[in-house]
């Protein structure tokens, strides 16, 4: 069962924590525990007639208004897809779990219901612990179903459960800013081309074993067919670093302790490996105290082995809870080089990972 961290902290009291010495425990002990524990993831063109002058001119005149028009909407999908490497910081970090997809040089998606002017482009997927981000571009699209308050796309992989997408936001957007507050400037939306670039989360078992899912956009409430899509399941990379000793935390006024055994690094998020014998402690009124213990030691910073700190802010859910151990999720909308970490902040203590 998945705890989102988000409801457990509305029970969080003034209560203080501490952060004892480490427990004096075989560090060989510890790992073999710890990973018994979490071993288990194209038409031809007609032939040319013989036109007369005028007939010639116009045909010429048309072609070049039509090859201009494809140029600028494919350097605005090529201007999208940079924006998006350089937000996932692709090319520092040479990460697997981003994709990103050639832009067709002919239109080959599939428009639906009479709907011809509008396509659908594929940018990238990248992967998260429990969801695929899907980007695309929509053009031309009228501005209204950009934001998915009443009038929105909606992506289906199985034409029967469909999920809204929401637009890609700009760096002049505010933070917490609502659908009803949205403007063409909070987003990333091209006037000139009506090009809107959204995207949605798709669970990974909505994915064939094959890794792929083809998916059909329309507009709702219309019940239009604009497009489909293949993409495909991006690998999720993972590392497991146990500390050499556990950092050990309790509420104050408690007896009871928790430990962080390790972190397990992907990309795109990381889970702190938590081990806390009554997990139902987090659930209860009256020890909300352990709701904080917990927040504080499950977030920190990140060394790199180039000198650069990266920021793990804060976990936002409880992924699962097994064997004793709680897995918390903190996930970024970022990329990093999970074999460049070299080591972790949490409060003030520094752990290195082997």
């Amino acid at each position: 069962m998945e705890y989102k961290i988000s409801e457990l902290m509305e029970l969080i009291s003034d209560d203080s924590i501490s952060l004892p010495d480490y427990d004096e425990v075989a560090p060989r002990r510890i790992k073999g525990m710890v990973l018994s524990k979490v071993q288990d993831s194209g038409r031809k063109p007609p032939k040319s007639r013989n036109l007369g002058r005028t007939l010639l001119i116009a045909a010429i005149i048309s072609a070049f208004f039509a090859v201009s028009a494809f140029a600028i909407g494919y350097s605005i999908n090529r201007q999208r897809q940079q924006e998006l490497r350089e937000k996932y910081h692709v090319d520092q970090t040479g990460t697997d779990s981003y994709v990103e997809y050639p832009l067709p040089e002919d239109r080959d998606e599939v428009p639906g219901d009479g709907v011809e002017d509008i396509s659908v482009t594929t940018l990238s997927t990248v992967r998260h612990n429990n969801t695929v981000d899907i980007y695309f571009n929509v053009s031309p699209i009228d501005f209204k179903y950009v934001s998915p308050a009443e009038e929105c796309i909606e992506l289906s992989s199985d034409g029967e459960h469909w999920v809204y997408a929401e637009p890609v936001y700009s760096d002049l957007a505010p933070s917490g800013i609502s659908y009803a507050d949205i403007t063409q400037e909070h987003v990333l939306y091209d006037a000139q081309t009506r090009t809107a670039t959204m995207h949605c989360y798709i669970h990974p078992s909505r994915f064939w074993e094959s890794g792929d899912a083809e998916l059909t956009v329309r507009l709702f409430p219309d019940d239009v067919l604009i497009g489909r899509f293949t993409v495909e399941a991006p690998e999720l990379e993972k590392r497991l670093c146990l500390f050499d000793r556990p950092l050990v935390f309790s509420p104050e006024g408690y007896d009871e302790s928790g430990r962080v055994l390790g972190i397990e690094l992907s990309a795109t998020g990381v889970w702190f490996l938590v081990e806390m014998e009554d997990f139902s402690l987090m659930d209860r009124d009256e020890n909300t105290a352990w709701i904080r213990a917990a927040d504080q030691v499950t977030r920190g910073t990140l060394h790199m082995a180039d000198g650069s700190d990266f920021s793990a802010p804060g976990c936002d859910s409880v992924q699962k809870y097994e064997n004793g151990i709680a897995y918390f999720y903190c996930r970024w909308q970022d990329t990093i080089d999970i074999h460049a970490v070299t080591a972790i902040t949490i409060g003030d203590t520094t752990l290195e990972l082997n």
